[in-house]
């Protein structure tokens, strides 16, 4: 029972630090964001889409409890985002899902592994541009029940980040089960 009791303040833990760790970033005034919360995700639930194709994009949106991206070209924010998002991936205990180091962008995905092999509980992204006209850092959180596959197809429509870098992610995914 004990076990039962820590497994469970610990979640709720990690739960409130992530919470508290990135939501300070939304009131910034050199930070763009755009939070999607739990309820916004149930209400796509909702929708009944007539195509097989917008079926397919809401029941990936569906299986999402929250997405946050954090966007600053301020190098000092952006220094100060990138150090939150490392104490992140450590607290959860995050595995290296990949990383991209391109002429656009230097890239990094973690996640924590889901119960099923192309699937992760969540995703972070780290994005530094590396172009000296658009010194953007981005920083991506994904929860959720996350099918890596469907994400990086569903981000090319929607484009939620540079879609370039999630089809790394579905390839490699691809390349896993192989």
């Amino acid at each position: 029972m004990k076990k039962i009791i820590y497994i469970a303040l610990m979640t709720l833990t990690f739960n409130g630090f992530a919470q508290s760790l990135f939501d300070k970033y939304e009131d910034y005034d050199q930070v763009d964001s755009v939070i999607v919360t739990d309820e916004m995700f149930k209400l796509l639930k909702e929708i009944d889409p007539e195509s097989p194709e917008a079926k397919e994009e809401i029941s990936v949106l569906g299986d999402l409890t929250g997405l946050k991206i954090f966007n600053t070209e301020n190098p000092k924010v952006a220094a100060q985002m990138v150090a939150d998002a490392q104490k992140y991936i450590s607290a959860k205990k995050m595995s290296e899902l990949m990383r991209i180091n391109d002429q656009d962008a230097k890239v990094k995905f973690y996640i924590v592994k889901g119960d099923q092999p192309h699937f992760a509980k969540e995703l972070i992204m780290i994005l530094n541009s590396k172009k000296a006209t658009d010194n953007n850092t981005v920083i991506m959180l994904v929860t959720g029940h996350i099918d890596l596959k469907k994400l990086s197809k569903l981000n090319k429509k929607i484009k939620i980040v540079n879609g370039k870098y999630l089809k790394e992610v579905e390839e490699k995914e691809t390349e896993n089960e192989q």
